[in-house]
């Protein structure tokens, strides 16, 4: 349990009386307040004139196209015309991979995979991504 008490004095000599009631004279001595002495303002320097910032203005800068895939020439095959293979990127083996995948089931896709010796398809070197393409298309 407990008990809260709030006094409320007009004065600090009404507090000092009510709180050195009972002492002894000798010790009851009433504390006077300090006496503060004038505060000087703190001086501020004077204010500069402020110029006008301006922004940056940059270069323009000329649009930069994307560039294009590479394309990639498969082997030369005797008797036949050189094929050029367009996507040969990771991008575009896993696309391959995944058309596989949805046609022609989960079997499929992973043995393309396990005839190029990889568990997925960043795994397959990019010598590779051509062979694979062809075998994808197969």
């Amino acid at each position: 349990m407990s008990i809260k008490l709030t006094y409320e004095f007009d004065t600090e000599e009404q507090l000092s009386t009510f709180l050195l009631r009972g002492l002894t004279p000798a010790v009851a001595t009433p504390v006077q307040p300090a006496a503060t002495a004038p505060v000087a303002p703190i001086a501020t320097p004077p204010a500069q004139p402020q110029t006008p910032v301006q922004p940056e203005v940059a270069a323009p800068v000329a649009p930069v196209a994307a560039p294009a895939a590479p394309a990639k020439a498969s082997a030369k095959v005797p008797g036949q015309p050189v094929t050029i293979v367009q996507g040969a990127t990771t991008n575009g083996i896993r696309a391959a991979l995944r058309k596989v995948f949805n046609t022609k089931g989960a079997t499929a896709a992973t043995n393309i995979l396990k005839e190029f010796g990889a568990v997925r398809v960043s795994d397959v070197p990019a010598d590779k991504y051509a062979d694979f393409l062809k075998a994808c298309a197969a």
